[in-house]
């Protein structure tokens, strides 16, 4: 009974030790601040030639959606109904009608590279 009541009090010390209460603070640099870290002295440094923003970056509606920039909520859309009662939509006029960036054979290789990681 004695050992484990040495063990226990040697393994709440050990526990308490490593419980520093300044470990929530941290040093760090914020972002665009001054810093001798780097050479350029930014603390933050620029992102790498092609990197793609991610997030709220959404500048350009239409690549972004595939629809006009001022497009008309209220528009009509013209539909039609088959056999067996699907509803087909047959007209999108707000649908953007060319697409944003050229299509070329690298462009279309690298999709199909992409899509079969």
């Amino acid at each position: 009974m004695n050992r484990i009541l040495w063990i226990a009090t040697i393994g709440a010390l050990l526990f308490s030790i490593g419980c520093r209460y300044d470990m929530q603070d941290q040093p760090r640099l914020k972002p665009y601040k001054e810093s001798d870290f780097f050479a350029d002295g930014k603390s933050m440094q620029d992102p790498p030639e092609g990197t793609v923003a991610r997030g709220k970056l959404n500048e350009d509606k239409a690549f972004y959606t595939g629809k006009k920039e001022n497009a008309d909520p209220n528009v009509q859309v013209e539909t039609t109904t088959d056999a067996t009662g699907n509803t087909l939509v047959s007209s999108f006029p707000n649908a953007v009608e060319e697409f944003p960036i050229p299509v070329t054979k690298e462009l279309v290789d690298r999709g199909q590279e992409r899509y079969n990681i």
